[in-house]
């Protein structure tokens, strides 16, 4: 119960009962309950989202598009996106890298020389990503897409959950494909994975490839091997597409 109480100020305030012992357990135990649902139901979403953008891309774009968010970037380099004046204007946009003052336009790992380092697997294939991912793949020069063991087919997907670059487990085990490979050497990364490029003979198809590039400790791509993986069928070709804006 509550109970009024006039001060010498003439204010009314109110005088809490004491709270029994056994009400303060359970009152206790409704808000742990309450925090820990709370925290599960924030980070399922985290992992969602999590999942969704790293496989897009969209991970590497930060303060509203503006800046490029890329974990082995040096602190006294900056990365930013020009939106181009085309419509869409993915057509003319443009990475540009910012070091004391002087810019310059991004086509490649090789403009990144002296502005990046990289220390572990991880970080080696995240920026390989970074130029092979269906969001940022536009901004560089080489056409090249990552290929990701998907629960759906690109072509069959709906607009609110696209995965352009996905293969069902079933396909992709059937074609021979492997999770990536990271081996660690003395200057640097060995990495092996499967990517798409647009066909040469057809410019709305793509073809498919296990590609194994070497990557420096100072951020150089070099390409090994580049083998051809056959067997994908016409409506793979078409499905594993780049963004039309190319």
């Amino acid at each position: 119960m509550s109970t009024p109480v006039t001060t010498r100020n003439s204010v009314t305030s109110t005088v809490r009962a004491p709270v029994s012992r056994g009400t303060a357990v359970w009152l206790l135990i409704f808000a742990s309950l309450l925090v820990g649902a709370l925290f599960l139901g924030c980070a399922a979403t985290s992992r969602s989202l999590g999942s969704a953008t790293g496989i897009d891309g969209q991970r590497f774009f930060c303060d509203g598009g503006a800046s490029i968010c890329l974990s082995v970037l040096n602190e006294d380099c900056t990365l930013v996106l020009r939106e181009g004046a085309s419509i869409p204007s993915q057509e003319e946009d443009r990475v540009v890298l910012e070091v004391h003052g002087v810019q310059r336009t991004v086509s490649g790992p090789e403009d990144l020389l002296g502005c990046v380092s990289i220390s572990s697997p991880m970080e080696a294939i995240e920026y390989l990503r970074f130029f092979s991912s269906w969001a940022t793949v536009h901004l560089f020069k080489e056409q090249m897409l990552e290929v990701v063991q998907g629960r759906r087919p690109a072509y069959l997907y709906g607009p609110d959950g696209t995965c352009y670059t996905c293969l069902p487990p079933k396909r992709w085990h059937s074609l021979g494909l492997a999770s990536p490979k990271v081996e660690r050497t003395l200057d640097g990364y060995v990495v092996t994975r499967y990517v798409v490029r647009p066909s040469p003979d057809d410019a709305n198809a793509s073809d498919l490839y296990r590609v194994t590039q070497r990557v420096g400790s100072d951020g150089s791509v070099d390409l090994v091997e580049e083998t051809p993986v056959p067997g994908l069928k016409d409506s793979e070709r078409y499905g594993l597409a780049f963004p039309r804006y190319l």
